[in-house]
């Protein structure tokens, strides 16, 4: 993988980086945004930007490209916090301390190219995940509505749960990670294992 495709730490504390990374985000979702939108994230049409309402300091942000960005990923580093799947009225036991919660995953490429793409990506970050926010992490949680379900289910994620907003289906899903690695491939091979 090259440099310029290979992820790198978004620094939240550099205007100039979250205004890419808010942009480039905004861009990954606008013409999907739908009833359940404006409950997890803050959305700036008139600027272009969108971000989690799951605060800077609580998220671990990941993306590839530095100039611009084609991807991104943010992982919600802090259980004690509220979650962005509660603001949903998805619960899972908070008392467990082996999942981290994908607050969002995206990329700008080709939609056909982005499933592959993604899931190589997620791979090479998951093996990162419990030495970078915690040891012990088994599983991911996230959400995602109807249009974006294929995508997930293909990297390896399932549904544990479904909410009604209206016409629009919002998804809690799940991926446990030895399964994932065992049934889908996403980890490939540890190699410290």
């Amino acid at each position: 993988m090259t440099e310029e495709l290979q992820w790198h730490a978004l620094d939240a504390n550099d205007p100039g980086q979250v205004c890419i990374y808010e942009t480039a985000m905004y861009r990954a979702f606008s013409k999907t945004l739908d009833a359940t939108s404006e409950i997890v994230f803050d959305i700036d049409r008139g600027a272009k930007r969108m971000r989690s309402k799951v605060t800077y300091a609580d998220q671990r942000i990941l993306v590839v490209g530095r100039e611009g960005i084609v991807a991104g990923m943010a992982i919600n580093a802090n259980l004690q916090s509220a979650l962005q799947l509660e603001m949903l009225g998805f619960r899972v036991d908070k008392t467990k301390s082996d999942f981290r919660e994908v607050l969002v995953l995206f990329s700008l490429m080709n939609p056909s190219d982005s499933v592959l793409f993604l899931k190589g990506l997620l791979t090479d970050q998951i093996r990162q995940i419990p030495t970078e926010i915690g040891g012990g992490i088994t599983r991911l949680y996230g959400t995602c509505g109807d249009n974006l379900i294929r995508g997930y289910r293909l990297m390896g994620f399932r549904v544990c749960d479904t909410r009604a907003f209206g016409k629009h289906t919002e998804y809690l899903i799940e991926m446990d990670i030895a399964l994932a690695k065992e049934k889908f491939g996403v980890l490939g091979s540890d190699p410290a294992s």
